[in-house]
């Protein structure tokens, strides 16, 4: 817990930028790999990748900045500045903006469905707008859900 880059920050940025690039090459359709195809299956792990990638970011600045408020770990001048420049308003704002294209997405694939009358739809069409649009909207929300945290945490570290 007192090294939150190794822990958490730099392998959530590794899972978070392997699960987008995956999903991003499978948008369009499935890829092939060899004898291997990429599809619908290999996008939603992805999602979940960028989910849990996000998450452990989250983490990281949590902890170290839990750490540094306790006097466990130094607030260098690089993190100071990020926790200076990363407001409540400002991750609402991202979280917000991100969590509404996962909603947009979703409103997208309502359309899809009406437009079939309610009825059986292609999978592997549907699932291609479904995955991001419901990573998107948890992102959004757990970033959302962090900047109340960090905000909290970073009163307490300006308070020291």
């Amino acid at each position: 817990m007192l090294s939150p880059r190794w822990l958490f920050l730099y392998p959530g940025l590794v899972l978070f930028a392997a699960g987008a690039i995956a999903q991003a090459a499978i948008l369009t359709g499935p890829v092939a790999l060899g004898r291997v195809v990429l599809d619908i299956h290999t996008m939603l792990y992805a999602g979940g990748a960028m989910i849990v990638g996000v998450q452990m970011v989250a983490f990281s600045l949590i902890v170290k900045t839990a750490a540094a408020a306790q006097g466990m770990l130094p607030a260098g001048s690089n993190f100071r500045r990020f926790v200076g420049q990363f407001t409540l308003e400002r991750g609402l704002l991202l979280g917000g903006a991100i969590a509404l294209a996962g909603f947009v997405l979703a409103a997208y694939s309502l359309s899809i469905w009406m437009s079939t009358g309610l009825s059986e739809l292609e999978p592997r069409h549907v699932m291609r707008v479904a995955i991001p649009s419901l990573t998107l909207s948890i992102i959004g929300l757990q970033i959302m859900f962090s900047a109340f945290v960090l905000h909290f945490l970073v009163w307490n570290l300006d308070s020291d």
